[in-house]
């Protein structure tokens, strides 16, 4: 298992693509909101991808997970907008028969998540154009 400190400067959406690069070893993943303060956590223990925090670890929230069910596959979380801030991204998975050991491929997207004002001025910008349009017909 492994993980990532993720930080936000502003309100985003992500999607998290993770993918197993052995043929037998499952993906999973867990997310959680803030960073671990505690000190007693071992990263290299077990860890069950249950929507529980890893034994140890102090400071974070769970907000979702996703495991896959196929050796050597791929997963995606998409989260809701998040506000900014930080955020940790748990990654291990299950190895299948034959396998002891394994790596992971991860990519993360962030897409900004517009302003309401910016949305009401593009709006309204919108509506002016199709007013001149109107009049300009008339």
């Amino acid at each position: 298992m492994d993980f990532g400190l993720i930080h936000l400067d502003e309100a985003a959406q992500l999607t998290i693509t993770l993918t197993a690069l052995a043929p037998g070893l499952i993906p999973g993943m867990s997310f959680y909101l803030g960073w671990d303060t505690g000190s007693t956590w071992d990263r290299l223990a077990n860890y069950n991808n249950n929507g529980g925090t890893p034994v140890g670890t102090t400071g974070l929230t769970f907000l979702g997970n996703v495991a896959g069910t196929l050796g050597g596959s791929s997963i995606v979380y998409s989260t809701d907008t998040l506000a900014a801030g930080d955020y940790t991204l748990f990654i291990g998975g299950v190895a299948g028969i034959g396998v002891t050991a394994g790596q992971y491929s991860a990519s993360i997207v962030a897409s900004p998540v517009p302003e309401p004002d910016t949305v009401w001025m593009l709006g309204l910008g919108m509506l002016v154009v199709m007013l001149r349009t109107l009049r300009r017909r008339n």
